[in-house]
């Protein structure tokens, strides 16, 4: 932040550029630092959606470049995750915990951010803030609603999604046989565990067939569908993160995570 006076070109004292942007003179460094700590988390929330709505025409019109007039062209985004340790009192810094970051133990947060590749640069689309010891996959559903609030969205892999679901059936109608069949003595724990997985699934099947009425809504609405490549460093790269993009109708390239 204090580059903002001391680099080798301060910004600060670009009287020019301060009349550019309305004001008289920029504030010292010190004054901006003493204005973001004092932050709340909806301010933070209304500068983000603030700064995206300012560099939104430049990153929508490479989005319309780039998937072309047939609209077929790729997007690729980027998924970024990255850690940010403080220093002091844990008291000076809220919503922080301990977890590796840089790929050491330490106090901070982790901040998982998207970005636009575009032709030339790349463009923020947005990010969130997470205590330090939050994984990746926790921060994908955010990531994902503001590309697809920001950018554009793909058409949900609803024919896939079925498969999964009538697949989790005949694996239910499977268990359930083999529970009918199940006696003897010493048959109780098998029981109980059987009944467990089959309530697993009944589970996962109903909340698969939700997400399916909704994908049927989302591409009966898409006007303009988008084919987004998502590019993703490998703690996003588990299956349940897999699953998190693909389902959607993203198409994911990460390496994997162990």
């Amino acid at each position: 932040m204090k580059e903002l006076n001391v680099a080798p070109e301060p910004i600060a004292v670009d009287d020019a550029l301060a009349r550019c942007w309305g004001i008289g003179k920029f504030a010292h460094f010190s004054s901006v630092c003493t204005t973001l700590r004092r932050f709340t988390e909806a301010n933070v929330g209304e500068l983000g959606d603030t700064l995206a709505a300012l560099s939104r025409p430049w990153w929508m019109g490479e989005v319309k470049e780039l998937a072309g007039t047939d609209g077929q062209g790729l997007i690729v985004v980027d998924l970024d995750l990255s850690g940010q340790p403080v220093r002091g009192e844990a008291k000076l810094y809220e919503g922080t915990a301990f977890g590796y970051l840089g790929g050491r133990l330490a106090r901070g947060y982790k901040i998982a951010a998207a970005f636009l590749a575009g032709r030339q640069q790349r463009w923020a689309i947005g990010g969130v803030l997470k205590p330090g010891n939050v994984n990746a996959g926790a921060c994908l559903p955010e990531l994902i609603d503001l590309v697809e609030a920001r950018v554009g969205r793909p058409l949900r892999r609803l024919d896939w999604l079925r498969q999964q679901i009538d697949a989790d059936r005949a694996h239910v109608a499977e268990l359930e046989g083999q529970l009918k069949v199940l006696a003897g003595k010493g048959s109780g724990p098998r029981r109980k565990a059987l009944e467990r997985r089959i309530e697993n699934l009944k589970g996962r099947i109903d909340a698969a067939c939700q997400r399916a009425e909704t994908y049927e809504r989302d591409n009966a609405t898409c006007d303009r569908p988008l084919r987004i490549l998502i590019r993703a460093d490998s703690h996003f790269g588990t299956v349940a993160g897999l699953q998190l993009l693909y389902e959607p109708g993203f198409s994911p390239l990460t390496g994997l995570w162990s």
